[in-house]
């Protein structure tokens, strides 16, 4: 069990580490598929292949052991880890029978998004138009595609890893080639060039997607439409501090809009959420 994780490695090391490193044991992980991903301390990283090397024992299912060495870099908002033990870090996390593969060392998992992930199937009415403007591996767009009565997503990604993996992952969830096209590419030019208006657009990435709102507003049904703006919020914030941003593009383009509903996503940081607005077109 996870939560004896930190007794099991303390029993499973033995005499092999001192009682003072004892105490910098992780006591948790995070599980990606086969992937585990440790936070090591500083003060016992001289054992890391052995520590690696005993969570490859003690948890279920595990192949790989990775560490975190920094934190989320980049436009692709790469993971910092290193390998230290087992195989190969490709893996795969099933959701809700949906099936999501990647490399744990090249793309990020937010395994805390999975309720944002099914939210939007009760939302989408029968024979809607979907852009996903920030596809990546398929986080929105494969459970919209398998169990939401949407006629036609187009899955816009521009990293070309995360690309290649939702390309994949279309094929292993058996998603057919009519219901989605998977664009590479970046969503402010690449979806002016779709002749469909969108019924609704999904403009899930941190942080909030300003510069991408016009092409929002350019490619968005003319009579009515959804827009999903995510982004993060002080605990004592208000959501006009998000939803402004909408007002300002939705005034050059004569457009009325009403906040229908913020979502409370999950926790980011200390006193910080990242949230979701759901916004009317009009």
């Amino acid at each position: 069990m996870r939560g004896s994780f930190k007794k099991n490695l303390i029993d499973f090391l033995g005499n092999k580490i001192d009682e003072k490193e004892k105490k910098y044991l992780p006591s948790g992980y995070q599980q990606l598929g086969h992937v585990i991903i440790l936070n090591l301390n500083d003060q016992i990283m001289e054992k890391k292949e052995l520590i690696g090397n005993a969570t490859l024992q003690i948890v279920k299912n595990c192949k790989t052991v990775c560490i975190k060495t920094g934190k989320i870099q980049g436009q692709f908002r790469e993971p910092q880890l290193e390998k230290i033990a087992g195989n190969g870090t490709e893996t795969t996390v099933i959701e809700y029978g949906i099936k999501y593969h990647f490399d744990a060392m090249e793309i990020m998992f937010a395994k805390g998004n999975i309720n944002e992930r099914r939210r939007y199937i009760d939302l989408i009415e029968k024979d809607e138009i979907i852009f996903d403007f920030f596809a990546g591996i398929g986080y929105f767009t494969l459970s919209i595609a398998k169990d939401s009565a949407a006629k036609r997503i187009y899955a816009f990604e521009i990293n070309p890893t995360a690309f290649k993996y939702l390309k994949k992952n279309l094929e292993l969830n058996s998603i057919p080639s009519d219901k989605v096209q998977p664009i590479k590419g970046d969503c402010t030019v690449e979806a002016l060039k779709i002749e469909d208006k969108a019924d609704r657009i999904l403009m899930g990435i941190l942080p909030s997607p300003k510069s991408s709102l016009e092409t929002a507003f350019k490619v968005l049904n003319t009579s009515a439409g959804i827009i999903h703006y995510e982004g993060l919020l002080k605990n004592d914030s208000k959501a006009d501090l998000l939803f402004n941003d909408v007002k300002k593009v939705a005034k050059l383009f004569n457009r009325n809009i009403e906040l229908k509903h913020l979502e409370n996503i999950k926790s980011y940081a200390p006193y910080v959420q990242h949230v979701c607005l759901d916004i009317e077109v009009r």
